[in-house]
């Protein structure tokens, strides 16, 4: 609509968007944006025109493709495509979760539930608007199941694995396995292995894949040291102390022993006794052996021929049980510079708290065994510093 004077003369340009050309108010029907100018003209005068901008924005033609099939934990690019081409087109993909953008044309899609119908409408600032629906379908992606998923065992290893819920199965590695694609193999490692299983589920437009771990722990063997003989005099005990990595024991018999579950018993059999140890690690690894513990019925005693009092006493060397009389030693002169009848005491080289010269000196003793024997011998020590 154009406000003037009737005695001018009009003309719009250009004419071919304009319903009447040379009349001021008209109907114009465009088609494409674009500068449109109406002229107002009147014999010997200047010509006056005037312009205006016309925008024409396109309606949206939109196509999302075709429907979608995921599996759970995986994403999808959509994308909708719009004609005309147009700079200024707003999005908006409704229900608008689970996608990175809402409002772009190219979201990411990561839901793990299907959307049977979801829709991307498209306009234009003065709202112009187009739009299309698609449906998102979901199928599970964690349908496997194993068992056991971290497990161990002692060597040789042999354990049963079990699988479920897919269609196929795919064991890597292979070392340690029976067989790579069935659903329950056999594991048996030589050294502990972390086995990944592939599984496929095949549905009726679409596959699926899912993947477990199963740790298999291969424990140390159980190891346990210690002779295989041992003598004890009468009197004596012998602990028992076997080196290696077990926590747990059980010896067998128990008589002779002040205790038959822990690891290092004292053991003081009245015969030779034969003890058989059960031993167990943490990881319930079990080993056995065995010792001889030779038990003696007589005493031993014995004398060294020399000594040096800093590094000891002379004394009277004894395995077993023994009783002793007397225990005497003398100088080269026949003076007694030491006497006991205390089996386990010995001479430290002084006499009234003087050193004693360096030199032979005279020893005698008379003692009995545990089995009243008698021990009677003299002889003749040196004394060294």
């Amino acid at each position: 609509r154009a406000d003037g004077d009737t005695a001018f003369f009009y003309n719009w340009t250009p004419e071919q968007d304009i319903a009447n050309p040379l009349i001021p108010n008209t109907t114009l029907t465009a088609l494409s944006s674009g500068w449109y100018t109406l002229t107002a003209s009147y014999p010997g005068c200047v010509d006056m025109p005037d312009s205006f901008f016309v925008e024409v924005q396109p309606v949206p033609q939109v196509n999302a493709g075709p429907d979608k099939i995921i599996c759970t934990y995986d994403t999808i690019q959509l994308y909708a495509a719009v004609t005309p081409a147009y700079a200024n087109y707003s999005y908006d993909w409704s229900p608008g979760i689970n996608m990175t953008d809402s409002t772009s044309n190219i979201p990411v899609f990561y839901g793990d539930a299907s959307v049977p119908l979801l829709t991307v409408d498209v306009s234009t600032p003065i709202g112009c608007k187009g739009s299309d629906t698609l449906s998102v379908i979901v199928y599970p992606g964690d349908f496997l199941s194993v068992i056991p998923e971290d497990t161990g065992a002692c060597p040789p290893a042999r354990i049963q694995l079990a699988a479920d819920g897919a269609s196929s199965y795919a064991w890597s590695p292979a070392y340690g396995l029976d067989a790579t694609d069935i659903a329950n193999p056999v594991a048996s490692p030589v050294s502990s292995t972390e086995y990944t299983l592939l599984g496929t589920k095949n549905y009726s437009n679409h596959v699926c894949y899912d993947t477990q771990l199963v740790m298999v722990r291969v424990y140390p063997n159980a190891t346990v040291n210690m002779p295989d003989s041992v003598q004890i005099w009468p009197g004596e005990s012998y602990q028992l102390d076997p080196a290696g990595n077990c926590l747990y024991f059980k010896w067998f018999p128990p008589s002779g022993l002040n205790a038959d579950n822990i690891s290092n018993p004292l053991a003081q059999p009245e015969v030779r006794t034969r003890y058989f140890v059960t031993a167990t690690t943490e990881q319930g690894c079990t080993v056995r052996d065995s010792i001889d513990v030779l038990v003696n019925t007589e005493s031993v005693l014995d004398v060294p021929n020399a000594f040096s009092p800093t590094t000891g006493d002379f004394k009277i060397v004894k395995r077993g049980i023994a009783h002793l009389k007397y225990f005497r030693i003398f100088n080269r002169w026949g003076n007694k510079v030491f006497e006991t009848t205390n089996i386990d005491q010995g001479w430290n080289g002084r006499f009234n708290d003087k050193e004693q010269p360096v030199g032979v000196y005279i020893y005698s003793i008379d003692a009995t065994t545990s089995t009243g024997k008698p021990f009677k011998k003299e002889g003749n020590l040196t004394l060294i510093r």
